[in-house]
């Protein structure tokens, strides 16, 4: 495990803000030739039929170093009704956190030997939320740190423990719940991860409460050769469940999805039916994506081939879509932002355009 796990780019980031109906795209970049922060806010006006507008591109005017790696959190409540917005960059050995409320970043001291897990979330309170791995005597623990960067009054920032694992979390992500009229409480953070016992592997889910207890945690063991530069895929519906997905090779060298859901209402986990995955040559590295959706669990798979081409498919079809050959450093995995169509980001004449990649079955 890499000791932060990210998409394969660095001068750029992106995530959504998707509140169960809506969804904003949000980009982060170092401004070529200057080397200071710019954010680019998207909207999407008809899911239905794949248009987005651009709405405005901020410069923050602050310096970034180089070398470092930009973060965009994500959230489920859009950015007027959040009132708050965070960006920023992890070195090393800091995660500098950019409020628009602040005047500078508020510096976070990364304990040594420390994982990220992606993506960083920002809560219905505004803070921003940074989980991280530590080992510790023999074990793992989970902590986070939370970002406070609120109007008028200096930004702060402290670190919680949560919880502890007996061996090493792989593949770990984070995912919110948006609201809904059905499920109107507050959304709480889930943590997913991987973990080896002997020769199978476990999947753990937990949910943090706001308060940093950890409010119920589950696990199912399985059988495979995990596929080793991946991100698990984590989606969390208002309902309480809880889906995630791996990727395994067969012996054969052949790619499947494992997929569980995780019902906190249930005691125990269902594993479902793995899925192949269309590859015409062998992958160097996979991320998957969930719809962000309230019920939906469609889960796409964007890949880097050995041919460095960029490669969309889904579970047992042999829907594939080549994005882009000689990918550049500069170039970002596509995120999906809606259900339905997809969205990449690229760059053209020294800006970042958000385009509709107009595929369909």
């Amino acid at each position: 495990m890499t000791n932060t796990d990210q998409p394969l780019l660095h001068s750029q980031q992106m995530n959504i803000f998707f509140n169960g109906r809506y969804t904003e795209f949000f980009v982060a970049q170092v401004i070529p030739g200057r080397g200071t922060l710019s954010t680019i806010e998207f909207f999407e006006d008809r899911a239905d039929l794949g248009e987005v507008s651009r709405l405005k591109q901020v410069d923050w005017e602050i310096p970034v170093p180089d070398s470092v790696q930009l973060f965009m959190p994500h959230s489920v409540v859009l950015r007027n009704d959040l009132n708050a917005f965070w960006t920023g960059w992890v070195t090393n050995e800091t995660i500098q956190a950019v409020s628009i409320y602040q005047e500078r970043p508020i510096e976070a001291i990364r304990p040594p030997d420390d994982h990220l897990v992606e993506p960083a979330l920002v809560l219905p309170d505004q803070s921003l939320h940074y989980y991280f791995w530590q080992p510790e005597a023999g074990a793992w623990a989970l902590w986070r740190h939370v970002f406070e960067g609120p109007l008028g009054q200096p930004g702060r920032v402290r670190q919680e423990r949560l919880l502890q694992t007996a061996s090493r979390p792989l593949y770990t992500a984070a995912a919110l719940a948006p609201t809904t009229e059905a499920f109107p409480d507050v959304p709480q953070p889930v943590i997913g991860w991987l973990r080896q016992e002997g020769e199978s592997f476990r999947v753990e889910v937990a949910r943090i409460h706001n308060d940093g207890m950890v409010a119920q945690d589950q696990s199912i063991s399985f059988m495979a050769t995990l596929f080793e530069d991946q991100q698990l895929a984590l989606l969390s519906i208002p309902d309480g469940q809880v889906h995630a997905a791996c990727i395994v090779v067969s012996d054969a060298g052949l790619y499947y999805t494992h997929q569980f859901v995780f019902d906190f209402e249930e005691e125990t986990p269902t594993a479902l039916k793995g899925g192949r995955l269309f590859a015409e040559h062998s992958w160097e590295a996979v991320r998957m994506h969930y719809y962000p959706s309230v019920v939906d669990a469609e889960l796409f798979v964007v890949a880097l081939d050995s041919e460095q081409t960029l490669v969309l498919g889904k579970p047992d079809s042999d829907f594939v879509q080549v994005w882009r050959s000689e990918v550049e450093e500069d170039y970002a995995f596509p995120w999906l932002i809606s259900p339905g169509d997809r969205y990449e980001a690229r760059y053209e004449h020294g800006e970042i355009i958000l385009g509709d990649t107009h595929v369909h079955e």
